[in-house]
């Protein structure tokens, strides 16, 4: 997906990129509440590491659910 005219996030499955928090797609809400400002390497970087996350949290949520049904 392009951020920006110069920047691309590349990698991320789509259930990871879907996932929502609050009713809220975070990583969505967080790109559009930094709309207009400059994206740093340390930026790109956290925004990456919370794509790790919530990949993660995806994968306990669904080893929860097979062991507690409707969690």
């Amino acid at each position: 997906m392009a951020i920006n005219k110069t920047t691309k996030l590349c990698g991320i499955p789509p259930e990871v990129w879907e996932y929502t928090i609050g009713g809220y797609r975070g990583i969505e809400k967080y790109l559009k509440g930094r709309k207009g400002r400059k994206l740093s390497l340390d930026k790109l970087e956290h925004i990456y590491r919370v794509f790790e996350i919530l990949k993660r949290t995806i994968e306990l949520v669904r080893e929860l659910e097979a062991i507690w049904p409707g969690f």
